[in-house]
């Protein structure tokens, strides 16, 4: 990455906070915790890289989405690392009527593509059934199927191009 591209990672785990804020010395590097429900505290179009884990645990994502692009610079790029389930799996049905945007990586990147967000990349990291752990509320049963991917996500810059 140029030497003038700030990027941004968040979490809501103080010792990740301290452990990367020490790692990255790197002026334009910031890793702190900020409520992902909320307005994000950046200006438009001021963000060169988001970075997320799991994004699908906050309450608002069709809105954190929304203000990920809006602070994204054109050109920006936004990379996530997520759960998606089969849609054959009860767990798919169940968040296609909640009208939650990942309850497939297709329907989470019609999504994006919506906010000016085109997909760069995706790559599988791993399949699986079932629950991680017992207490996760999803998937909904053990015979339904997940996929952890990461997503590369780049904004439109002002001439349409990604």
């Amino acid at each position: 990455m140029p030497k003038d591209t700030v990027v941004i990672s968040t979490d809501a785990c103080t010792s990740c906070i301290n452990g990367y804020s020490e790692f990255y010395k790197d002026k334009n590097y910031c890793y702190f915790d900020v409520d992902l429900d909320k307005s994000l505290p950046f200006h438009d179009s001021s963000i060169d890289v988001f970075t997320g884990v799991l994004l699908c645990n906050v309450s608002n994502y069709r809105g954190l989405l929304s203000e990920i692009a809006r602070c994204l610079k054109p050109g920006g790029r936004a990379v996530y690392h997520e759960i998606f389930f089969s849609p054959e799996s009860e767990t798919y049905k169940y968040l296609v009527k909640e009208n939650a945007v990942y309850a497939s990586s297709e329907v989470y990147v019609e999504f994006c593509k919506s906010m000016g967000l085109d997909l760069a990349a995706m790559e599988i990291c791993e399949t699986s059934f079932g629950k991680l752990d017992p207490e996760d509320g999803l998937p909904l049963s053990e015979s339904d199927e997940w996929y952890r991917k990461n997503i590369y996500l780049q904004k439109k810059r002002a001439d349409g191009i990604s």
